[in-house]
């Protein structure tokens, strides 16, 4: 029962997504009289969706009536006043960095109250904790910024002529940042800060919006138009090819790593 319901209100929300997306000029070229969904039909397929929704609400209810379901609250602290565009916890403390002001928050997790504001300069974005520091992407200006943690300043600055949707991951004991201008992606040593490899991806990895994540000794690219590179992080060989769905720019920073693989949250067929 529960699984008719699902496909249902699956299909009728596909249809509904398939009409909105399609172009003012395909929706015109319906006959005269007919219209592929009108007002009418969209109240009524909407009030399809409620009651399938409905229905198997009661059913898993009635299903679990003798289960008691406790609501818990949790606290929540709120930073109000600056845009977020990367974040991530290290030395016992939130780093968010500020995009449009140039300077990256250190918070205490357990306050929410802000403890350092570091000028970094530029667009900081993604923030990623590696070997003891942090490492900061520059979208503004194509840089690679080493954050010490100790003294809440940079420790090192590199012009690594990123493009501006590149992304920073760690693997292998190793910063990785790309793509490059030249769809190349940049091995850092953590340690000294120095450049000492650089991978061409070529194909549709190498473009600008492609996404990095590190699991090991494991690097993973995904182009926004879905193919996969998988990258052995020790040597820079390129493992294998694979395709994924297609990421567009907008949402494309939802991929994860683990042993077990590469995690892909596709916002296009909703799955993962």
């Amino acid at each position: 029962m529960t699984d008719f319901l699902t496909e249902l209100r699956e299909e009728l929300l596909d249809g509904l997504e398939r009409y909105e997306r399609a172009p003012r000029w395909r929706r015109s070229l319906a006959p005269r009289g007919r219209t592929l969904i009108g007002p009418a039909g969209r109240r009524f397929a909407a009030a399809v969706v409620a009651a399938t929704a409905a229905i198997a609400v009661a059913v898993q209810v009635d299903n679990r009536a003798d289960e008691v379901e406790r609501g818990t609250t949790p606290p929540v602290s709120r930073l109000e006043g600056f845009h977020a565009a990367g974040g991530v916890e290290a030395d016992s403390s939130l780093w968010v960095s500020e995009w449009d002001l140039g300077r990256l928050l250190r918070i205490d997790p357990r306050t929410g109250t802000v403890r350092a504001r570091i000028g970094v300069g530029g667009s900081p974005g993604i923030v990623i904790a590696a070997a003891g520091a942090l490492w900061i992407h520059d979208w503004g200006r194509g840089h690679v910024l080493k954050v010490d943690v100790r003294t809440n300043r940079v420790a090192k600055t590199l012009a690594l002529g990123l493009t501006g949707e590149a992304e920073i991951a760690f693997a292998a004991g190793a910063v990785w940042a790309g793509p490059d201008e030249r769809g190349q992606l940049v091995r850092v040593d953590p340690e000294t800060a120095e450049v000492t490899q650089r991978v061409p991806l070529g194909g549709a990895t190498g473009a600008p919006n492609a996404s990095l994540a590190g699991a090991g000794d494991t690097l993973w690219v995904v182009g926004g138009a879905g193919d996969v590179t998988q990258i052995d992080a020790r040597t820079g060989r390129i493992l294998g090819r694979a395709r994924g769905p297609a990421l567009p720019l907008e949402t494309s920073r939802r991929i994860g790593a683990d042993d077990s693989g590469l995690w892909i949250s596709s916002p296009e067929r909703r799955e993962i």
